[in-house]
């Protein structure tokens, strides 16, 4: 089941449950009663940070979230860009953007308590509410904070925002590798180009059949830990090109590849004959199924055959086996993996 359906089957149980929802996205109960989110609840942002009619009307498809980390990890942000972070914020009403802004003076005058207003109605369980707020308190009362960055990630607590935080993580982690990629294509020939396009689509599609299929982990950490996942197919694949692009091209024989091919097969007929248990017949009494596996597999051998094809065309020296050998291993390493124990 998608993440975003998760998402609005919680929130419908929410609604059942008498919970309020606030701007949009973010829901709470009603404002708490806490000593802390009592002193504040007065505190409202300057007029001067409040975005102009026109701003705020050409920032109705904006990200608040995507926004803000953009900016937070680039060196050359300017006035303006932190402007356009804030006006965005403010129009999706997102409290949980402008707690930290306010809490790290980005874009605006750095402001503990207005910041801490925004922590008592941002998204979040009560426990990280309370982690948030303690932070925000020492910033104001105390340098024990000082020279750190405040950020909604920092204490998580529940499933729900260890997804929402990892998606963060990949979301931007996806544009390094996105323009790592495009420095690498940049220095191909047409014929190479189109290769390695197909080979970066094949590469992104196990990434993500890894992370939709072969995630053990139930319950409310499986979101977090498929895109952990994802992310970690994308940075192998990125991490490959740059050292084959260095020089270091794989240099197995046929008999290796033979070797590593028959073992693969092994650790497949193993997974296909493995005991499975509960309703959905996953294996190790996880949620991963032998439904998951085959098509998992389907995808990678598209993917192993995208990697030859473009190692023929950039790289006409190495053979083809070479390139289905350095896939292999990895890809025997999952298996057995899949049929490991979890740690209790």
């Amino acid at each position: 089941m998608g993440h975003q359906l998760w998402h609005r089957l919680y929130v419908i149980i929410l609604l059942l449950l008498g919970v309020t929802m606030l701007n949009g996205d973010v829901w709470a109960g009603e404002y708490p009663n806490s000593e802390q989110c009592t002193r504040v609840k007065g505190v409202k942002p300057p007029q001067t940070d409040m975005p102009s009619k026109q701003l705020a009307a050409s920032l109705t498809d904006c990200d608040p979230q995507d926004l803000y980390y953009s900016q937070k990890g680039n060196q050359h942000s300017s006035e303006a860009d932190w402007d356009k972070v804030r006006a965005c914020a403010f129009a999706k009403n997102d409290d949980a953007v402008l707690m930290m802004l306010y809490a790290n003076g980005f874009g605006v005058k750095q402001n503990p308590d207005l910041a801490v207003r925004y922590a008592c109605t941002a998204e979040s369980a009560p426990a990280e509410m309370e982690f948030r707020i303690e932070r925000l308190v020492k910033i104001s009362k105390d340098g024990s904070e000082k020279g750190k960055i405040f950020d909604q990630c920092d204490e998580v607590t529940s499933g729900y925002m260890m997804g929402h935080c990892a998606q963060l993580d990949e979301q931007q982690g996806d544009k390094d590798v996105n323009k790592r990629l495009g420095d690498i294509s940049s220095h191909l020939n047409p014929a190479q180009k189109a290769a390695f396009e197909k080979l970066r689509s094949a590469a992104f599609a196990f990434a993500e059949a890894r992370g939709h299929h072969e995630t053990a982990e139930m319950g409310s950490m499986r979101g977090s830990v498929a895109t952990q996942i994802r992310e970690d197919e994308k940075n192998q694949f990125l991490s490959d090109l740059e050292q084959i692009e260095k020089g270091m091209v794989p240099s197995d024989t046929q008999d290796q590849f033979t070797a590593l091919d028959e073992q693969l097969n092994q650790a497949y007929q193993s997974v296909m004959h493995a005991p499975t248990t509960g309703e959905n017949e996953g294996l190790n009494d996880g949620e991963v199924t032998k439904k998951d596996v085959r098509e998992t597999q389907r995808v990678w051998l598209k993917y192993r055959d995208a990697w030859v094809a473009f190692g023929q065309a950039r790289y006409p020296s190495v053979a083809p086996y070479s390139w289905r050998a350095l896939l292999t291993q990895r890809r025997i390493k999952e298996l057995k993996e899949l049929l490991t124990e979890p740690e209790e």
